[in-house]
């Protein structure tokens, strides 16, 4: 078990989408966990105490993005929130407004990875 990895939660109801992001986080050496929704999102932050950043869709059925991520920052105020969509940034800062950070999911999937790196660099306390 490798306890320095640092653990990033994936919440997307599309399962092809959530597995991409799951397999090129991994690829790059993070833990990953997924969730199918918000409701599943806050059930897996409540489980794991380690997850340092969470990949949060804004359209997902059941409580949606939004409503999730208030929860989030309500309940795990120290976990970083990258929003996930298909809306450009703009939209995406409309919807849901102070993100650590915003990945259009039509980018590629290698600025995901590195948005994450950058969002749990400033979390832990590291410079560029």
């Amino acid at each position: 078990m490798m306890d320095t990895a640092t653990m990033i939660l994936v919440a997307d109801d599309e399962p092809r989408m959530r597995g991409v992001l799951v397999r090129t986080l991994a690829a790059r050496g993070y833990h990953v966990c997924e969730a199918e929704d918000g409701d599943s999102a806050l059930a897996v932050l409540r489980k794991e105490k380690n997850i340092a950043a969470v990949i949060l869709d804004i359209r997902m059925p059941g409580i949606n993005g939004l409503e999730t991520f208030d929860n989030l920052k309500k309940e795990f105020p120290g976990v970083k929130i990258i929003v996930s969509s298909v809306y450009p940034e703009d939209e995406q800062k409309f919807f849901i407004d102070g993100a650590d950070a915003y990945f259009l999911k039509t980018d590629d999937v290698a600025h995901l990875a590195e948005l994450v790196s950058q969002v749990c660099c400033v979390k832990q306390g590291g410079g560029v």
